[in-house]
């Protein structure tokens, strides 16, 4: 007897029932622009994937901005360097945690949420959660990187003013329906700092 394979595999029958109730919900989720993408969201759920490429655009942004003085151009050397430092552990937060219920994930940094009093909810902190924040992050900008290259170097005025998390996040893998940083938060401190 012939045995037929089926259309879809029971991960993606969750990942894509996940997507329905998280669209439902008003979540901050989008389809995926590639199959790398859809990947993406369904190893880690369609919000913590959203919240990867954001965090992932913040990084990069930060350390393009970090590399280039005020009002110079990006080239197309600085740009790969700040690829390949953007998803870099130390870039991200000591102890990151993901927090909520199932469909509405994010991550934080943990210490900074216990600063401003605590984290309410559903709280993991396994190590595995920066492991696919990175893995995410690379996976992310070696997909883009020829489009992050052109952008980068046409972008007129500070590239670090530059909304990388919409341009990314919303615009090209389409893995949020709107941006989760503002491209303003904290770029004279992050400036400094590199």
């Amino acid at each position: 007897s012939s045995c037929v394979a089926p259309l879809l595999s029971a991960a993606m029958l969750r990942a894509l029932g996940a997507l329905i109730v998280a669209l439902a919900l008003g979540k901050n989720v989008g389809l995926g622009s590639s199959s790398a993408m859809q990947s993406l969201q369904s190893e880690l759920g369609g919000n913590l994937a959203c919240q990867a490429c954001s965090w992932s655009a913040r990084s990069f942004r930060f350390v393009l901005s970090g590399k280039l003085k005020k009002k110079k151009k990006a080239t197309p050397n600085k740009v790969r360097q700040s690829i390949e430092e953007a998803c870099a552990e130390a870039r991200f937060p000591k102890q990151l945690a993901v927090t909520g219920e199932e469909g509405s994930e994010e991550y934080v940094d943990f210490q900074e949420s216990m600063q401003r009093g605590g984290v309410s909810g559903n709280l993991r902190m396994e190590p595995k959660q920066k492991e696919n924040l990175i893995r995410a992050c690379l996976t992310i900008l070696q997909e883009f990187q020829e489009e992050i290259l052109e952008r980068a170097s046409n972008i007129k005025g500070r590239v670090g003013g530059f909304n990388w998390d919409k341009y990314l996040c919303v615009t090209k893998a389409q893995l949020c329906r709107r941006p989760n940083f503002q491209a303003d938060e904290d770029d004279e401190d992050e400036d400094e700092e590199l």
